[in-house]
């Protein structure tokens, strides 16, 4: 996820870069101080697993989070991931999905005002819930002993 393979004229090894609860870590595993590539990788390898276990996958990559807890400055809701789009009469949830941007609207004039933001909200609370669901399987693929020599 995060080992990457350094080769210039005078560097050579493997370096780990993870963000974690609002921090960044990088430490770099030269192959001469560690006694060669195979060693370095896999020094590289569990410092990264020790970093997963420490951080929940949630926090940890590169790039924007799947969905937000905290809702953005402009929400008038109070609920991340919500908004209403008056013109529309309808609640949108939205989330981010393989890269993409995705969204689930709840119509105001079908459902009435107070019954779709329920909707909405229900809908957004199992949505959270698939993900962080897909996120610890992820991690748990990550976190398996990968011993290559």
């Amino acid at each position: 996820m995060s080992v990457v393979r350094i080769d210039s004229e005078t560097t050579h090894g493997y370096q780990v870069r993870v963000k974690g609860d609002g921090q960044k870590f990088t430490r770099f595993f030269a192959d001469r101080k560690h006694g060669g590539k195979r060693i370095a990788k896999k020094l590289a390898q569990d410092y990264e697993r020790q970093l997963l276990e420490q951080y929940p996958l949630s926090y940890v990559g590169i790039g924007r989070p799947k969905f937000f807890n905290k809702p953005q400055r402009n929400n008038k809701l109070g609920v991340a991931g919500i908004y209403e789009e008056s013109r529309r009469n309808r609640f949108v949830v939205a989330w981010s999905e393989d890269g993409k941007q995705r969204k689930v609207t709840f119509s105001i004039a079908k459902y009435g005002r107070k019954e779709a933001f329920e909707r909405a909200y229900a809908y957004r609370q199992a949505r959270c819930q698939d993900i962080e669901e897909e996120l610890k399987k992820q991690q748990n693929k990550m976190l398996s002993p990968k011993i290559t020599y």
